[in-house]
């Protein structure tokens, strides 16, 4: 997955998938119902969004992900 600028580590389906369900505006305990996994996981997950896409935020985040067009038809439901 090259969305983005060489040197920056692609996301992985499940951080995608989170980022998607952030967009769509669940908060951080829908996420992880959602998804089966802990509210701690989705957190995880998160941090690592961020970092990936040198971010502070979630509103960042999902600016960055529409910007560079990484969501997957997964993530987007």
């Amino acid at each position: 997955m090259s969305w983005f600028t060489a040197g920056v580590d692609a996301l992985t389906r499940t951080e995608a998938d989170v980022l998607g369900l952030v967009d769509n505006g669940l908060s951080n305990r829908e996420i992880a119902a959602t998804l089966s996994i802990s509210v701690g996981t989705v957190k995880c997950h998160l941090h690592r969004v961020y970092e990936k896409l040198q971010v502070r935020n979630r509103m960042q985040a999902t600016h960055k992900a529409r910007e560079h067009q990484i969501f997957g038809t997964s993530a987007r439901t």
